[in-house]
């Protein structure tokens, strides 16, 4: 009887180009990973840009006063998450008052930004997804400049990955009990440590619902979790941050950026796009740069096409990790609770602007490798429903 399966000969030299493949990806995403690490330390030791004005504002706040007194507000209408400013002030209470070491966070989190998006990148559509999530996220105009200012920006990016990567991680196999103890601490530190952590958070878990599988067998450890992050951001922001939330000053500054439905919305959504989408990829990062609309439908574009491909490797739960953060943004900033569209106050959602518009050959199921297991996440022959459809051949 004659067998469809190769030869042993065929299938080991399969398995060697394959290695080869990974080596060479691997070495691609070490370079774009030092090449962006050199550019902010560059930007960090001499470029030395001086403080502008929220970064000033910010400044004079951290090293007059003392831990407690970071929990009240703010002077001179900055705000920022206390565990950002207690990172602040333990820097400047160990090395002093300089520009460095006010930066000295921002450069570590913008750092560690990288090397998180990369892996996400693999997670989400394997070797050549991460090579592409690492090279843009090394030269995003976005996350350079905001691994060097005295503000938490780049502390929210480092956020967004964090809770991203927990939460793919219980998606990948619910069942040991570590990872639902790692998304537990991972998603409430994040609300305490970033404003839009809920932004994060709550579509992550909102997915994850949608797994069978979590449904069936894991729903308390899910509501344990949704209750935690509900304590982490309800607790802080009834306590602290809801007086300068609804400041006039704040309120006022901003409202060209909150979504409300009043008339002149479609003008502020136009406005927002911009500021959403294109300080990732081009400009000095801090504003929205000259575009055309054929530079806004293809970044749109790249985006739908990204999250078509993560949904199709990973299931439709995918879609409400990547899209739920900028949806439920956009809600808050209908309540006059965040401002849409600014590039700054969106530098969270980098992430997922990067890894669905940006994957290049990874977006793209010809050359994806996604009939290849290894280059798939663990477990998604189980969410499609079955096992997967190339089993190891034999040896």
């Amino acid at each position: 009887m004659r067998s469809d399966r190769p030869p042993v000969a065929v299938v080991r030299a399969r398995a060697g180009r394959a290695r080869d493949g990974s080596g060479s990806v691997i070495i691609a995403c070490a370079a774009a990973l030092a090449g962006g690490a050199a550019l902010r330390v560059y930007h960090f030791l001499f470029v030395r840009r001086s403080l502008w004005m929220d970064e000033a504002m910010m400044a004079l706040n951290i090293p007059a006063r003392s831990f407690a007194g970071l929990l009240k507000r703010l002077d001179y209408n900055a705000t920022a998450p206390f565990p950002f400013l207690w990172m602040e002030h333990a820097c400047v209470r160990m090395w002093g008052t300089s520009e460095l070491t006010l930066r000295a966070v921002p450069l570590l989190a913008g750092l560690a930004v990288i090397v998180l998006v990369a892996y996400l990148g693999w997670r989400l559509y394997g070797e050549p997804g991460a090579y592409a999530a690492a090279l843009l996220a090394a030269l995003s105009p976005t996350l350079i400049r905001y691994s060097n200012e005295v503000r938490p920006y780049s502390t929210d990016a480092l956020v967004t990955a964090s809770i991203l990567i927990a939460s793919m991680s219980v998606a990948r196999d619910p069942q040991p009990r570590w990872r639902w103890l790692v998304l537990g601490v991972v998603a409430p530190v994040g609300i305490l440590a970033s404003y839009p952590g809920l932004f994060v958070a709550a579509p992550a878990l909102l997915s994850l619902a949608l797994i069978p599988d979590v449904r069936r067998s894991h729903t308390w450890w899910l509501l344990a979790c949704g209750l935690l992050c509900g304590l982490a951001f309800g607790v802080p922001y009834f306590t602290i941050y809801r007086p300068a939330a609804g400041s006039p000053e704040l309120q006022g500054a901003w409202r060209a950026a909150f979504l409300t439905l009043e008339p002149g919305l479609g003008n502020r959504i136009r406005l927002a796009m911009p500021g959403l989408l294109l300080p990732t990829f081009v400009g000095i990062g801090s504003d929205a740069p000259a575009h055309g609309v054929a530079t806004l439908w293809l970044v749109a574009a790249g985006l739908a096409l990204g999250t078509i491909e993560a949904a199709r490797r990973h299931g439709a739960w995918v879609v409400g990790l990547l899209a739920g953060p900028i949806a439920v943004t956009a809600i808050t900033s209908s309540l006059r609770r965040y401002p849409f569209g600014v590039p700054r106050h969106m530098t969270f959602a980098v992430e997922s602007v990067i890894k669905r518009s940006g994957m290049g050959r990874g977006a793209c199921p010809a050359n994806s490798g996604s009939n290849d297991p290894s280059s798939r996440p663990a477990g998604l022959g189980k969410w499609r429903g079955g096992r997967d459809s190339n089993p190891r051949p034999p040896t």
